[in-house]
C-alpha cells in the first residue's frame, strides 16, 4: 500500500516544488499507474527516480528565482508515453531506454545551461549557436546527460540484477538524447515539429536503441 501511495507523494512534492502544474503532477500519477498495472511496482521505481533528479535538476538551474518554466501535462505525456507503450507490452530494454532518453534530455536541458562552454548545432558543429537553440549541444550538457541515464540504470539493475541495464540505460539514454537535438535542429526549428513532438520521437528513438542493445549484450 505504502509502494502504491509513491506516485501520489512524489506527484506532491514535484507540485510543491512547482516542476509541474496540477495537470503534469496528475499526469505523472497516471502515467505511474499505468506502469504498474501490466507489471508491477518495481516497474515504478525507475520512474519515481526520473522524476526526483529531473525536479533537482530543475531547481538547481532556477535556485533563487520566482518565475520559471513549469512542465504541464503535454511534456509530461511526450516523455513518458512511449515508456510507457513498452511496460504495457513487457519490453524491459525497450521502456529502459525511453526513461533513461527523456531523463537525459532534461537534465542536459537544464543543468547543461549552467555550462560555461558555448553550444554548437549538431548537424554543423563548427556552427556556434545561443544556449538554449534547437539542436544545440555541448560536451558538458551531453556528458551529464550521460550520467543521468547511467543512473537510471543503476536503479533498474535493482530490479532485473543484471548490471548490463546500466550500460544500456547509459547509451540508449544518450543516443536518444542526440536523437532529440537532432529533431529538435532539423525538424523543431523549421516549425514542422514542437517540443512535444521532438520528444516523443526522441524516446521512441531511445526506446528502440534500448531494445536493440538488450538483445545483443
Amino acid at each position: 500500500m505504502i509502494e502504491l501511495l509513491l506516485p501520489i507523494a512524489l506527484a506532491g512534492i514535484i507540485l510543491k516544488v512547482r516542476a509541474l502544474d496540477l495537470s503534469g503532477a496528475i499526469g505523472v500519477i497516471i502515467l505511474s499507474y499505468l506502469v504498474i498495472v501490466p507489471q508491477n511496482v518495481t516497474w515504478l521505481y525507475p520512474i519515481l527516480f526520473s522524476f526526483l533528479i529531473i525536479t533537482i535538476a530543475t531547481k538547481i538551474r532556477y535556485r533563487g528565482q520566482e518565475r520559471h518554466e513549469v512542465r504541464t501535462i503535454e511534456n509530461v505525456l511526450a516523455n513518458g508515453g512511449v515508456a510507457v507503450a513498452m511496460a504495457f507490452f513487457g519490453h524491459f530494454y525497450g521502456f529502459l531506454g525511453a526513461l533513461s532518453t527523456a531523463t537525459a534530455d532534461s537534465i542536459s536541458s537544464e543543468v547543461g545551461k549552467l555550462g560555461k562552454e558555448k553550444p554548437r548545432m549538431i548537424t554543423d558543429l563548427r556552427k556556434f549557436v545561443q544556449k538554449g537553440t534547437n539542436g544545440g549541444v555541448t560536451f558538458f550538457g551531453t556528458t551529464v546527460g550521460l550520467i543521468a541515464a547511467g543512473l537510471i540504470g543503476i536503479m533498474a539493475t535493482i530490479i532485473l540484477n543484471e548490471p548490463k541495464t546500466i550500460i544500456i540505460a547509459a547509451l540508449a539514454g544518450t543516443l536518444g538524447n542526440l536523437a532529440d537535438s537532432w529533431f529538435g535542429a532539423v525538424f523543431e526549428n523549421k516549425r514542422y515539429l514542437d517540443n512535444a513532438g521532438t520528444n516523443f520521437l526522441a524516446t521512441s528513438a531511445g526506446s528502440l536503441a534500448g531494445i536493440i542493445l538488450g538483445s545483443f549484450l
